[in-house]
């Protein structure tokens, strides 16, 4: 079993790795315990009931975009079957709340 220090090392290697910017939506993520939809979390781009590990199979994204993909669509769509979607929506300015766009633009 992976231990959470294993897998936030994992996810705090993706977020730099990705420059401070979510795998799904492309723009900045807040930092790790800000508690915010918008906070940096490891998402694991093959889920690991669908046979995914921790190593490797880690990419940083908003919490609000990773419980996105599982919440809204079962099973999860595959990540850049859904990176298409988020992308979309963002830029048709639907994906976020309004208090949420206004907290991005205040880190920003």
């Amino acid at each position: 079993m992976t231990s959470s220090k294993t897998i936030a090392r994992e996810r705090d290697h993706a977020c730099k790795n990705q420059g401070g910017y979510c795998c799904y939506c492309t723009l900045p993520m807040l930092p790790v315990g800000d508690a915010s939809p918008l906070e940096c979390t490891a998402e694991h781009l093959q889920a690991l009931c669908d046979g995914g590990t921790h190593r490797g199979n880690i990419a940083a994204a908003h919490r609000w975009c990773n419980q996105r993909r599982h919440d809204l669509f079962q099973p999860a769509p595959p990540p850049e079957k859904y990176r298409q979607i988020v992308e979309k929506q963002v830029a048709n300015n639907t994906w976020f709340s309004t208090p949420l766009l206004k907290q991005l633009e205040e880190y920003a």
